[in-house]
């Protein structure tokens, strides 16, 4: 099965270099692009990838707590930075991360939601201050879980980058002579 849209074209490549097989497409709730079976366990995995013009992965839009939460249950995260050529694309260089790894990203994107950025009020300062004065109006109760989800969504993040130079630092590059077999090396090493 080949996906179809966004970056798919580089997801596919990643889904049949490293002998994965893909999940069915996009929907409403978060879906891991792919998945391996190793020794009758599914292990879930995030592909992303990165133009080696940019110092950066892009993550998704509306990137908060819940994503992060999604992102935790994977069993990896598969980078892959390819440079652009008149023919599509060539991969150079691959890393694989797991979610652990990943904890200072999520964290400092924790922190900008709680904190507030790009001029918005974060979480903190709503449940610290705005909430209970609105608690205590009769009237406002009613707006407060509609308020609620506005905070939640507007202290989103926009597609945060993770930098690649990060991403190395934390995770495992991978061997480019033998991309399936040292990623199942690593997952099932995690696993243990």
């Amino acid at each position: 099965m080949i996906r179809t849209t966004q970056d798919d074209s580089r997801e596919n490549e990643q889904i049949r270099i490293f002998k994965l097989q893909p999940y069915k497409g996009r929907s409403n709730k978060y879906i891991p692009d792919a998945y391996v079976n190793i020794d009758d366990n599914k292990y879930d995995l995030e592909l992303k990838t990165r133009d080696i013009k940019k110092s950066g992965v892009s993550t998704s839009r509306d990137f908060g707590k819940e994503k992060i939460e999604q992102w935790k249950k994977n069993d990896g995260f598969v980078f892959s930075s390819y440079e652009k050529k008149k023919t599509g694309f060539v991969f150079h260089e691959h890393v694989f991360c797991t979610a652990g790894q990943l904890k200072p990203f999520f964290d400092k994107q924790e922190k900008k939601q709680q904190d507030g950025h790009a001029g918005r009020i974060g979480r903190q300062k709503y449940n610290e201050i705005i909430r209970p004065l609105l608690l205590k109006n009769e009237d406002a109760k009613k707006l407060i879980e509609k308020l609620d989800k506005t905070i939640n969504q507007g202290t989103k993040i926009n597609d945060p980058k993770i930098s690649w130079k990060d991403i190395k630092k934390w995770g495992t590059i991978l061997d480019n002579d033998r991309l399936p077999e040292h990623l199942l090396e690593l997952l099932k090493e995690q696993n243990k």
